[in-house]
């Protein structure tokens, strides 16, 4: 569409620490200006943060990793693939030997670019915070993102992608 003349989402630059009707109900900017405002911010954080992700924070090669996609969405390609290659040539990340190596581990695998580990002191498992309730194969979980059985149909035998998922039931019992 029209980057610089549809809307996105309101832009907000400062803290709230209390409720003002006059600015706590910004409009909405352009595509085009929420753009812009995240390259600025990401561009900031690839310079300024530490290259390592230190206990799962933001780092430097997270940040050229979101402002790749955001120039992938824009369509802008060569700026796309400059960040992502500076990700890649970072030599701190590459992929795991097997697919479930990259799952279900208590760190971050050489695939992480930016993770946040999930410890059953901060996911309460399969109760209302718990992120089995939010990705589950219908029925089942909170019914935010149910999984239709009939999309297991697209894997081949032995692939082991579908074993990723619980199966359960829902919080209303079905």
């Amino acid at each position: 569409g029209n980057a610089s003349g549809n809307l996105g989402v309101p832009i907000t630059l400062t803290p709230n620490y209390g409720y003002d009707g006059s600015k706590d109900k910004p409009a909405r900017a352009t595509v085009e200006a929420v753009y812009q405002q995240i390259i600025a911010d990401m561009t900031d954080a690839a310079t300024n943060l530490p290259e390592e992700n230190i206990d799962y924070r933001l780092g430097r090669y997270a940040a050229n990793a979101f402002l790749s996609r955001v120039y992938l969405n824009m369509g802008d390609y060569t700026n796309a693939a400059s960040n992502a290659n500076t990700v890649i040539n970072s030599g701190l990340y590459g992929l795991t030997p097997s697919y479930g190596n990259a799952f279900n581990g208590l760190s971050n695998t050489v695939e992480d670019v930016f993770a946040i580990q999930q410890t059953a002191q901060s996911n309460a498992g399969t109760t209302n915070g718990g992120l089995t309730t939010f990705y589950s194969p219908q029925p089942a979980g909170r019914g935010d993102a149910q999984i239709n059985f009939g999309y297991f149909d697209y894997f081949s035998t032995g692939d082991t992608r579908p074993d990723f998922t619980y199966i359960g039931v829902s919080i209303a019992g079905f």
